[in-house]
């Protein structure tokens, strides 16, 4: 046996081990490259056959359908795979459009993602608003977001704020002056709040000014003289133009009862987990638990069991070898099992077969209650597909794509690269409520192009709020950096960002959310990156394509 495929063999015994012992019947060979076609895990457009059916003395066959799930599944369903070039859209929209003229909500949702280019091709965000917003107006709560998302950057419609807060209200469940708004948001709206009050004093001294004429004129007209009659015809002008400027001055009072207020958290009772009452967002060195993991209960609702997969590639083949990746790992498992009771799957120097079969193994582990985090510490790569640009409502910026690359990928040659939207697309099947991705690896931040301008600062929720987050999928990234290398090393045996990171999880002593792991990282990340005198900001940012919709990720440690 190679070194490489001693190296692998061991690589995934201890996946098999670390899941195995926490779900017994977990077998080796559920993770031998050799004995899974790894094409077979790709996630395709499937279209299934029609079902022969029978009523009565009649049988009949029903119409095809169309779903997403990987590749083997369709062919073990008999069903076609559709295979899609990432810089041409086309024949993606040809086998969803009719889904989507039927109001199917999934399907226009997709179509909107299509037309964004979340998928690769040339963006038509105008479109992409449209079909956001039937699916919007039908109650679907990723495509609420989503157009939130468009309507707050102005991206293929007109830039509003106010209407961008509405549709989120409507995918959290949130009231507006309850939403959490970054210091940005709050000095936009600030602006458009001036402007609204500064046309209603204006308009208000208009009333008054056209009032006092209006009275005046009442008395002209009055008199049983020739200037009554033109009193009185200037007296109907005034009165249609003042009730014209009321009713301006109605909708601008309405649309400045809209804007909401900018309030502090009020505090509330810490919620209970397991009988233990806890803090919520303090930190500080906590004692760790121990014993097997069971599903939470935060506020009186199940948040399920937890999952995590923990890569860390470093021995590189033909790349540069990196120097903590394995260490950063080793230590972020042993913190995620020991502390907060998660299932950790840890893979070491993997090569993509077992890298993507591991990401597979989470689809069917996790359900619609529990939670899954992925790290990857480990080199990344950016790549652009040259002449892709949005059409309109966007600046000339071609599409880009971000890869991870495992330990066996070349400089130069794709072929191991595992693409950003091949993770995402296993986000969007699995079935886990909460998902957190976590990568440590340069240009990370192409995982999600979405601003994350509406995320405040204070991580501190009210039990109410926390109620709603933990009823809706989250799909967040928390990436390294944004679009720019990243240090290997600055903090002895771990990266800088691996190091803020388990700080923060191992000072924690409360319900800690991905919103407050994010403020704490981002301030420790930033710190030591400047010490070194180089710039490193990570970024929290959601994965709509993942079905995200308004939830968010907590850390709770185990009683």
């Amino acid at each position: 046996m190679t070194p490489q495929a001693t190296a692998l063999a061991r690589t995934l015994l201890l996946a098999a081990v670390a899941f195995g012992v926490s779900a017994p019947g977990v077998a080796v060979e559920r993770f031998d490259p050799r004995k899974v076609n790894v094409t077979d895990l790709d996630v395709v457009d499937c279209i299934l056959p029609g079902q022969i059916r029978s009523l009565g003395h009649m049988t009949y066959q029903t119409p095809r359908r169309l779903i997403r799930t990987q590749r083997g599944e369709c062919a073990i369903k008999g069903g076609e795979a559709k295979i899609y070039d990432r810089t041409d859209t086309k024949s993606a929209l040809d086998a969803w459009l009719p889904a989507a003229e039927q109001n199917d909500v999934d399907a226009q949702n997709r179509v909107a993602l299509i037309y964004e280019g979340a998928y690769g091709g040339t963006p038509n965000f105008e479109r992409a608003v449209a079909w956001y917003r039937r699916a919007a107006e039908a109650g679907y709560k990723p495509a609420q977001y989503s157009l939130g998302v468009m309507l707050e950057q102005g991206r293929g419609v007109e830039k509003n704020v106010l209407e961008a807060l509405e549709w989120y209200r409507k995918a959290s469940g949130i009231e507006n002056d309850s939403l959490r708004l970054s210091s940005e948001t709050q000095r936009e709206l600030a602006g458009v709040r001036k402007e609204l009050q500064d046309k209603l004093d204006e308009a208000q001294s208009q009333i008054d000014v056209l009032e006092g004429q209006m009275s005046t004129l009442k008395q002209q007209a009055a008199a049983k003289d020739a200037k009554a009659a033109a009193a009185q015809r200037q007296l109907q002008t005034l009165t249609t133009l003042v009730a014209s400027l009321k009713k301006e001055q109605a909708t601008k009072k309405v649309q400045l009862a809209a804007i909401p207020a900018f309030r502090t958290p009020v505090a509330v009772d810490a919620p209970r987990i397991q009988g233990q009452q806890l803090p919520i967002g303090q930190h500080g060195s906590g004692k760790q638990g121990s014993g097997a993991q069971q599903p939470l209960q935060l506020g009186g609702a199940d948040l399920g069991k937890y999952y995590a997969l923990v890569i860390g590639d470093q021995d590189y083949q033909h790349l540069e070898a990196l120097t903590t990746p394995v260490n950063d790992a080793k230590k972020v498992a042993d913190v995620l099992e020991q502390k907060y009771g998660f299932q950790v799957m840890l893979v070491l120097n993997a090569n993509a077969t077992t890298i993507k079969q591991a990401i597979n193994e989470l689809d069917k582990r996790a359900t619609a209650k529990d939670n899954v985090l992925i790290y990857f510490a480990g080199h990344g790569v950016i790549r652009n597909l040259p002449g892709q640009t949005a059409k309109t409502g966007a600046s000339a910026k071609p599409n880009v794509q971000g890869f991870w690359l495992p330990v066996e990928a070349e400089q130069d040659k794709d072929t191991f690269w595992i693409d950003n939207m091949w993770v995402t697309e296993h986000l969007a099947l699995n079935s886990a409520k909460r998902v957190l991705v976590v990568a440590d690896s340069c240009y990370a931040g192409l995982f999600s192009s979405d601003p994350s301008v509406l995320l405040s600062n204070n991580a501190q929720y009210t039990q109410e709020e926390l109620n709603q987050l933990i009823s809706l999928r989250a799909r967040y990234v928390l990436s390294s950096g944004d679009i720019k290398p990243v240090l290997d090393r600055g903090a002895g045996d771990h990266s800088v960002f691996a190091r803020a990171f388990l700080d923060v999880l191992a000072e924690n002593r409360g319900v800690l959310s991905s919103v407050g792991l994010y403020r704490d990282v981002f301030e420790k990340v930033a710190a030591a990156a400047r010490k070194l005198g180089i710039e490193q900001l990570p970024q929290l940012r959601p994965i709509r394509p993942a079905g995200h919709e308004w939830g968010d990720f907590f850390f709770v440690p185990r009683a």
